[in-house]
C-alpha cells in the first residue's frame, strides 16, 4: 500500500469535558475544523501524548471507542495499518482519566495519511 502524507494536527491541549462522554475530566477533541482534510477518508497512524503522570486515556472517533487505558504521561503510538480510519466530517477524541481540576491539561498531536491506491496521488 502506498501512503500520501496529510501532515500533523496539533498539538491540541485538553480541556474539561465539553461532550458529555468524559464528565468532569480532560478532553482532547480534534474536530473537524482542526482535522481539515479533503480527501474522503484519511488514516490516523500516529500519535503522540503527554499529560499527567499515572494518567490513561481512551481512543473514540465519534462516539465508538477504538482503545481503552493508553498510558498518557508520555507516549507515542504508532500504527501501520489502517485501524483508525477518520472521514471530513468526524472528530477524534482522547478521554483522559484525571479531573480536569488537576491543572495539569494533556497535550496531543497527531498525524495522517491516506491511502493513494484507493485515492490517487492529488492530494499530495
Amino acid at each position: 500500500m502506498s501512503y500520501g502524507y496529510l501532515g500533523k494536527r496539533g498539538p491540541v491541549t485538553g480541556v474539561a469535558d465539553t461532550t458529555g462522554n468524559n464528565s468532569g475530566k480532560w478532553t482532547i477533541a480534534f474536530t473537524p475544523a482542526i482535522l481539515t482534510f479533503t480527501v474522503p477518508e484519511a488514516l490516523i497512524y500516529k500519535i503522540s501524548v503527554a499529560g499527567a503522570l499515572g494518567s490513561s486515556f481512551s481512543v473514540y472517533i465519534e462516539n465508538v471507542q477504538h482503545d481503552v487505558n493508553v498510558f498518557g504521561n508520555q507516549n507515542s503510538w504508532y500504527d501501520d495499518s489502517d485501524s483508525l480510519l477518520i472521514r471530513p466530517s468526524e472528530s477524534f477524541y482522547l478521554y483522559y482519566s484525571d479531573p480536569a481540576t488537576d491543572g495539569t491539561p494533556p497535550v496531543a498531536t497527531i498525524f495522517l495519511r491516506y491511502d493513494q491506491s484507493k485515492w490517487g496521488n492529488r492530494y499530495v
